[in-house]
């Protein structure tokens, strides 16, 4: 009676489980997956573009010749560096020969310099913005400027050597042989302090000849007549147009 008993409950509680409660549970949703955005490959920078390289020379590409800072120059020379910066290279160029004229003579004319090699190591100083300009009209003129720009050079080379040697004295008359010598001595040893303006003039004088047998016709001009005539006389007459 007992076990019929149990066997009754346990068939009524069979039937109040409900049948959920014996059924597989509901699988879990998955959790949706956000897409990842795809990253946009980064683009290299493209180098900076260079400055423009200066010219080993140091000059403006325009025209090829160094600006004229006036502050620089004697007050003298001025007015005519203002022409030597024209917009016509012709007439910066034929303006540059005077300029480079200009401040020679006013740095060398108030020196009284001695018989020393100091001395003309201070003419030669004084002297490099002149010749570096005459120099510009020798490499971009016109053979008619280029000759006269070299007569230029020879001509100064010339006058540093003659006011060098006047700061020598004289012997007075009646002095003895002694003092004779030892001047001729002094004076040799000065030409030696200067030989290197010696063969710069002759440089100067020999291009002016090369120039003018290359283009017979220039020696119409009076400029370049005159400056072949001092050049026939100053070099070796193997290389006149003799």
């Amino acid at each position: 009676m007992l076990r019929s008993d149990i066997s009754k409950a346990l068939f009524v509680l069979l039937l109040v489980i409900p049948p959920l409660a014996f059924a597989d549970p509901a699988p879990t949703p998955a959790t949706p997956t956000t897409p990842t955005t795809p990253t946009t490959p980064t683009t290299a920078a493209a180098p900076a573009k260079p400055a423009p390289a200066k010219t080993a020379s140091g000059l403006t590409p325009t025209t090829n010749l160094t600006p004229i800072v006036e502050a620089e120059l004697p007050e003298r020379c001025r007015p005519v560096a203002r022409l030597a910066s024209a917009p016509s290279l012709s007439q910066a160029l034929s303006t540059r020969i005077n300029l480079a004229n200009c401040i020679a003579e006013a740095r060398l004319q108030p020196l009284k310099p001695l018989d020393s090699e100091l001395a003309v190591m201070e003419f030669d100083t004084l002297t490099a913005p002149a010749f570096g300009l005459l120099e510009e009209v020798v490499v971009a003129g016109d053979p008619v400027q280029r000759i006269v720009a070299l007569r230029a050079r020879a001509e100064l080379y010339t006058s540093m050597q003659v006011k060098m040697l006047a700061s020598i004295p004289t012997t007075p008359a009646g002095a003895p042989i002694e003092a004779q010598q030892l001047r001729d001595q002094r004076r040799t040893v000065l030409l030696g302090w200067t030989r290197h303006w010696d063969e710069r003039t002759r440089e100067a004088y020999t291009q002016i000849l090369e120039i003018a047998k290359r283009e017979p016709k220039l020696i119409e001009n009076p400029l370049v007549r005159n400056a072949v005539r001092e050049a026939e006389r100053r070099v070796q007459p193997s290389v006149s147009m003799r």
